[in-house]
């Protein structure tokens, strides 16, 4: 992304009362090609992509699921597997574990699928890996509750 104009450190508030900066920028949307201010860090992540309103309107004309618990568990899916700068990249991709290519190209794709499964969107509920060492992808997820997903992980060991 273009970085249109250096801002260098902006100090903030935090509702607590503390101040703290952050190296923040202008750039060039690469979508609308209209200037948006964006911390740096974060379009050096890749969390920030684009402006605001080229963001919401794409998430609400794709499939208008933007503020949906299942589209924030399919990003952080992604992200998780992706992003090396993840605290926990270690443990998801940095150990081989990927998104399989239709899911991390389509959220639709992914939302249809898991709403096949059994116990699709009950409460309680969230998606899990069925083989630990294996990648999100269909045939290894399913539903499962907070209780199944504590038993399914590495360093559970059962006699």
């Amino acid at each position: 992304m273009k970085l249109i104009k250096d801002l260098g450190s902006v100090k903030f508030t935090a509702k607590s009362g503390n101040t703290y900066s952050k190296p923040m920028g202008i750039y060039e949307c690469p979508i609308c090609l209209e200037p948006f201010e964006a911390q740096q860090g974060n379009v050096r992540s890749g969390r920030a992509t684009k402006c605001r309103s080229c963001a919401t309107r794409i998430t609400k004309t794709i499939h208008g699921d933007g503020k949906t618990k299942t589209f924030s568990n399919w990003t952080s899916m992604k992200y998780r597997c992706s992003n090396a700068n993840y605290k926990k990249y270690c443990d998801y991709g940095g150990r081989g574990i990927s998104v399989c290519d239709e899911w991390k190209e389509s959220y639709v794709a992914y939302r249809d699928h898991i709403a096949t499964l059994d116990n699709a969107f009950k409460a309680g509920y969230s998606v899990d890996r069925i083989d630990n060492e294996g990648n999100y992808e269909p045939g290894n997820v399913r539903w499962s509750t907070a209780k199944e997903q504590a038993n399914n992980r590495r360093n559970n060991v059962n006699f």
